[in-house]
């Protein structure tokens, strides 16, 4: 493949589909190599990567029932075991996360946060070269105290994701992507007034945007933003159609 062909093929592959073989040591140092190359504004260098296989792969199993129970102290033995099961599907982890520089004003977290974020992708992105899967596993596994503290993750840290990485099982088909021009506009200028449509994910059954942007092709509208409410967190979304 070439490298466009790579990036245009990469696709998440859930745990529970991948085997071994894992990278073996010296072709995962070559795929972090690739991950130091990510956009580092002030050469914070924040990230982190912790390596888990083999049997600390139940420690961490472990450490994800523990914290299940923190938070939910009457949770179902069940859950408890499905936490203490969930790293052992995949071969290998990378717990993956953002050492925060607070000292510089210039880089704020966002900017050390997305830098992390483009290093995992870099990883994704060579390991997919090399004929292995990935997933990225976030949530509220990765927001939790008691997991961040066992990683050496300070409070203004942040634990980006659990990167999972292994041989699918079965040939896995691409997953099917919106049209990329769906979130592109040509912008020339300050927009005359605030853009009034918003189309998103939210909304239930038929909402997602390429539905709606099809329906609203066919029925001759522009779509366009609409303005969240004051002090109500941005809806995700995009703007195929600015408002001229």
């Amino acid at each position: 493949m070439d490298f466009i062909e790579i990036l245009n093929t990469r696709t998440s592959v859930p745990p529970k589909i991948l085997v071994e073989p894992a990278p073996d040591p010296e072709q995962l140092a070559l795929f972090l190599s690739t991950a130091l190359r990510a956009p580092d504004h002030g050469a914070i260098q924040p990230w982190r990567f912790h390596v888990v296989r083999g049997d600390a792969r139940a420690k961490l199993g472990e450490l994800f029932a523990q914290a299940l129970l923190k938070r939910e102290p009457d949770a179902p033995e069940a859950a408890v075991a499905k936490e203490r099961l969930r790293p052992s599907f995949a071969p290998l982890a990378i717990v993956v996360g953002a050492q925060i520089t607070t000292d510089n004003p210039g880089v704020p977290p966002v900017e050390q946060i997305v830098s992390t974020g483009a290093a995992i992708q870099n990883i994704m992105n060579a390991a997919h070269a090399s004929g292995y899967a990935t997933f990225l596993s976030t949530g509220i596994r990765a927001r939790d105290a008691h997991i961040k503290r066992a990683f050496g993750f300070g409070e203004t840290d942040e634990l980006v994701g659990f990167l999972y990485i292994g041989t699918p099982k079965s040939r896995q088909s691409v997953k099917p992507r919106p049209d990329p021009m769906l979130f592109i506009t040509q912008w020339t200028g300050p927009f005359a007034s605030p853009p009034v449509r918003h189309i998103g994910r939210a909304g239930g059954r038929g909402t997602t945007p390429r539905r709606r942007a099809g329906r609203a092709m066919r029925q001759g509208q522009t779509l366009r933003w609409r303005w969240p409410r004051r002090g109500a967190a941005p809806e995700r979304g995009f703007h195929p159609a600015a408002r001229r």
